[in-house]
């Protein structure tokens, strides 16, 4: 309970050497705890070595138990101090041991968008909806989508949504999800007459 507080004042204090001794203390107490490692390379990284806490960070992920729990645990030590390409790696771990191929995709869009890499979280989303298409299921990607396109002045986000909902729903002809938010994106556009033309086309493709 106290380390929580007792570490940040020796990093504002710039007290490294006896951070790095309490941050030690911790992980040989607690072995199983992810979090510590993680401590550890923020405190090289506050100190100013860049180079170091890269290192100490790749060892954490490499280290980790290969278990879905570990690595979650340990991506949210990474989401403590904001390193999203750390915690993304822990995601595709779980990913590459678990076999399946859009696993913790939602999590890897929330990751992805958060750094600020919405192509990457586009092709997450779409990984999800292939193997989500229930009606509440594809509510949920739009209700997604949406927060997007709340904050696009610039409409690049606009852009790539609907280069991406083109580009799968004509691959995948017969995947209704993908079918459905073809039709969405034509409303969020006030394109009536693309919206028709999709809804006829769901109704005819997929029989009522």
């Amino acid at each position: 309970y106290y380390y929580s507080y007792y570490l940040p004042c020796l990093l504002e204090m710039s007290n490294y050497k006896e951070a790095e001794k309490v941050v030690v203390r911790q992980m040989r107490r607690y072995p199983n705890m992810q979090r510590f490692a993680v401590d550890l390379g923020y405190v090289y990284e506050r100190e100013g070595n860049a180079a170091k806490a890269r290192k100490q960070y790749e060892h954490c992920i490499s280290e980790c138990p290969a278990s879905a729990q570990a690595l979650r645990e340990l991506s949210m030590a990474f989401l403590n101090y904001r390193q999203f390409d750390h915690a993304i790696a822990c995601y595709e771990k779980i990913r590459s041991i678990s076999g399946d191929p859009s696993a913790n995709a939602m999590e890897l869009v929330m990751l992805y968008k958060q750094n600020g890499k919405y192509e990457k979280a586009m092709q997450e989303l779409m990984l999800w909806a292939n193997d989500h298409t229930s009606f509440p299921d594809i509510e949920e990607v739009e209700t997604e989508l949406n927060t997007w396109l709340a904050d696009d002045e610039d409409h690049q986000k606009k852009d790539l949504i609907g280069k991406n909902l083109v580009q799968y729903a004509n691959k995948y002809p017969d995947h209704i999800g993908y079918a459905h938010l073809m039709l969405w994106f034509s409303l969020q556009e006030n394109d009536y007459p693309s919206a028709l033309q999709q809804a006829v086309a769901i109704d005819q493709r997929f029989q009522g």
